[in-house]
């Protein structure tokens, strides 16, 4: 099965899906917040994602430098006093801008368990012995969190609790979290130094070729993720929270590609790719050929779910080796922060 895991992996997964899940709900509570305020403009939206892309890399940069500075149960230490001011947010504070608002919202808990994950995912690397491939499922695993949580939040957990609820549902989950990170950190306080770990990954080396390619191919699918969002937000259909759909068909991709690569044949996935690239043609001038708001959106989704398909395969077929895990994690991050300022400076511009 692609998601079999042994038995030790499994608090590292269901950790990593509840940081991963909590994230995600951060995110549309902080949009839907923005709503009154600022209204659910293309352009509002698109900043979220610059937002929420630079905290990520700000997460990731901390996790890479607890695991390459500090002992593991230095680490837990660290993200245990980061979370603990989390849980006296405060939503009612005045704004002058949708970036200072997401910051007073939610940017410390934000980074935290940005963080949380990719150190994780370390941790159990670094602690197994020929266990990379155990890895880099469980980054599918925290994806599928993720998707949980933005399909979970507009249909069950939106509609039928209040604000308040859903506060004490994400410090119940953060709460949760939290401690099983703590008994993971524990688990692995006696493993060895740091240093001793990333000497052997510095000694391997990196091709700077390989590494411009993670990068490309990271930053094309963010790319195409943030013209897709804007696309459909400013010229087929302007609802609140429309942004959750195609965010999670390039989540969806990143679950298929680090979970079930073995399986899918190289041609598949190439072809896929290319019918996403000429179907989507059409659906540009979809006043022309009178395409419907519902099957166009759908279309736009599945085409960047191909795409983005096809880019994270390339991207998991060079994976680096675990003791690059973070580092690379960091490149992915910095390289989506980046690529979401251009769509999100033009969208401003309109």
């Amino acid at each position: 099965m692609a998601f079999s895991l042994p038995a030790r992996a499994l608090s590292y997964a269901l950790a990593i899906f509840l940081g991963s899940t909590l994230l995600f709900l951060l995110e549309p509570i902080a949009a839907k917040r923005l709503l009154p305020l600022l209204g659910g403009s293309a352009a509002v939206w698109t900043t979220c994602l610059v937002f929420f892309q630079t905290a990520l890399l700000l997460g990731y940069y901390v996790a890479h430098l607890l695991a390459t500075r500090m002992r593991p149960t230095t680490q837990v230490v660290q993200l245990v006093l980061a979370v603990a001011p989390t849980l006296r947010a405060n939503v009612d504070r005045p704004i002058i801008s949708v970036l200072w608002l997401l910051s007073s919202l939610i940017g410390l808990p934000f980074v935290t368990l940005s963080a949380t994950s990719p150190l994780l995912q370390a941790w159990f690397a670094r602690s197994s012995p020929g266990g990379r491939g155990d890895a880099y499922r469980l980054f599918a695993i925290s994806n599928i969190g993720s998707i949980v949580a933005l399909l979970g939040y507009p249909w069950l957990i939106e509609p039928r609790l209040t604000v308040r609820a859903q506060t004490i549902l994400v410090i119940s989950v953060l709460i949760m979290q939290a401690i099983l990170t703590g008994v993971i950190g524990a688990s692995v306080r006696n493993a060895r130094e740091v240093g001793d770990a990333t000497a052997s990954g510095e000694s391997a080396g990196v091709p700077a070729a390989t590494r411009v390619l993670w990068v490309g191919l990271a930053a094309c699918a963010s790319l195409l993720l943030a013209a897709t969002t804007t696309h459909i937000s400013q010229n087929v259909v302007a609802l609140p929270l429309i942004w959750i759909v195609p965010l999670v068909a390039y989540l969806l991709s990143f679950v298929v590609a680090f979970s079930a690569r073995r399986w899918l044949p190289r041609w598949l996935v190439v072809g896929l790719a290319i019918v996403g690239l000429i179907g989507s043609a059409p659906l540009l001038y979809r006043e022309v050929f009178n395409i419907p708001i519902l099957p166009a959106t759908a279309a736009f989704c599945i085409a960047l779910f191909f795409l983005c398909l096809f880019l994270h395969s390339e991207l998991y077929d060079r994976r680096p080796a675990p003791d690059h895990l973070v580092r690379g994690g960091g490149r992915r991050a910095r390289r989506r922060a980046g690529r979401h300022r251009c769509p999100a400076g033009v969208a401003g511009q309109l």
